[in-house]
């Protein structure tokens, strides 16, 4: 649906002053900058009145911006200390509340941050779990909420010199229900990649990590953390690293991860029912690789993602990915997003109602890194080339290949622990922030 945007003068929020000209608006490109800041998105959310929040990093604070639905900033925060608190993951509640979860130092230790701000910008409160000693370290990486505005986060823990994935439950005022650890391995260290909560009857939340290079995936109960289901997908001869994972309204789960060998990786989408059972599985390559970094559901079981495309070698250039499957994992279509230097997509959301997706991350314009603020039309439309920021960028058709992987899944059966870490309060600074904002309209 387009929007009819009012045009002003310029200030450091966009436009200003009304001019009384208006045009029809069929999406935009927006970058957010600080002058020699390093910046960039992690993750986009919508609200019910259409805002619209970006989380993400002016190194090395938390970054949490507000839009309205036009693409108005109505304000930016940092959430900040001496640490390096940059790296985070947000979820809404049905009140318009934000969520961020992210991990720093605490007393010289890593302690995962939960922090929880209201609509108008001001820090209700910060939580963070664990970091008391050198061997207690604990990073938050991924965020969920029910239907109830309970919150399920995972985590990484380190456990006798290795890191594990660590689930834990908080309810809307920050409590822990339950916390609990899972000892995938003595030999090698496990990553968490993502947690999701499907908004169905059956209580089961579903996370998604990387043990030794494998795949693994578990079903937890909501209530007291009890593991339902478990499995694992062996990495045969390449490794693999998950990355994402996204619950529809039936509880169906879709798994996201990259697989890899030679220097190169491409990019594994399984849907699993509710009980864990395969549905189907694609993948997409290309000669240097493809990440996907994170994905989104529209009401008729659409499938998005965003993610990168190295152009150049796998330390090279990156150019934006987005890809749309159908239901049954079919492409509709795959676009990127090709700037003169780096760009990275890490969030979407999708608003099928207005036919649009809203994307974040990072890309570099002029050797500077920027947080990259996209409104698109959901049906791949408005390809073209576009003077972005005072640079040339393409948004144009791509061509990853696409293929059946064999997606061998095998039984597991680690064993779950409860875990006791110490709450506290955290001690971060919460500061308004004034950024530099450009914006090209579209088409």
């Amino acid at each position: 649906m387009p929007s009819i945007i009012t045009f002003g003068a310029a200030s450091s929020y966009g436009f200003g002053a009304n001019l009384n000209v208006s045009k029809t608006i069929l999406g935009w490109l927006k970058s957010l900058g600080i002058s020699g800041g390093l910046l960039g998105g992690y993750n986009i959310k919508k609200d019910l009145s259409g805002n619209i929040y970006i989380c993400g990093t002016s190194y090395p604070s938390i970054l949490l911006v507000k839009f309205t639905e036009t693409g108005n900033l109505s304000w930016s925060v940092t959430l900040s200390s001496a640490s390096d608190y940059s790296e985070c993951d947000m979820e809404l509640d049905s009140s318009g509340n934000i969520y961020i979860i992210s991990g720093g130092d605490a007393s010289g230790n890593n302690a995962a941050l939960l922090a929880k701000y209201n609509s108008t910008g001001s820090l209700v409160f910060q939580k963070i779990l664990g970091g008391t000693s050198s061997t207690i370290n604990t990073k938050g990486k991924k965020i969920c909420i029910d239907s109830n505005n309970n919150l399920y986060i995972i985590n990484e823990y380190l456990v006798s010199g290795h890191i594990q994935m660590q689930a834990v439950k908080y309810n809307s005022s920050g409590l822990v229900q339950w916390q609990i650890y899972v000892p995938a391995s003595t030999t090698a260290d496990s990553t968490s990649a993502g947690i999701s909560c499907p908004v169905i009857a059956a209580p089961t939340v579903i996370t998604i990590g990387s043990v030794a290079d494998d795949i693994l995936v578990q079903g937890y109960n909501y209530s007291n953390g009890q593991v339902q289901w478990q499995f694992k997908v062996a990495k045969g001869s390449s490794y693999q690293i998950a990355t994402a994972i996204k619950c529809d309204s039936s509880g169906n789960a879709y798994l996201c991860y990259y697989e890899g060998s030679s220097g190169s990786a491409s990019i594994i989408v399984v849907k699993i029912n509710s009980t864990g059972t395969v549905q189907w599985q694609t993948k997409l390559s290309t000669t240097y690789g493809c990440y996907v970094k994170k994905l989104d559901i529209d009401s008729s079981g659409n499938i998005y993602l965003v993610g990168e495309v190295k152009q150049i070698s796998i330390n090279g250039k990156s150019d934006g990915l987005i890809i749309k499957y159908n239901s049954s994992g079919v492409i509709q279509y795959q676009r990127i997003f090709v700037a003169v230097e780096d760009c990275i997509f890490f969030g979407i959301k999708v608003d099928a109602v207005k036919n649009l997706m809203y994307v974040t991350g990072w890309i570099t314009l002029n050797s500077s890194f920027k947080v990259s603020f996209l409104e698109l039309p959901l049906d791949g439309s408005l390809t073209g080339s576009y003077v972005f920021n005072g640079v040339t960028c393409t948004y144009a058709a791509s061509s990853l290949t696409v293929s059946t992987p064999t997606v061998t899944k095998t039984a597991t059966g680690f064993s779950i622990s409860n875990t006791a870490l110490p709450e506290g309060t955290g001690n971060l600074t919460s500061s308004s922030v004034t950024l530099t904002q450009n914006t090209t309209y579209l088409p």
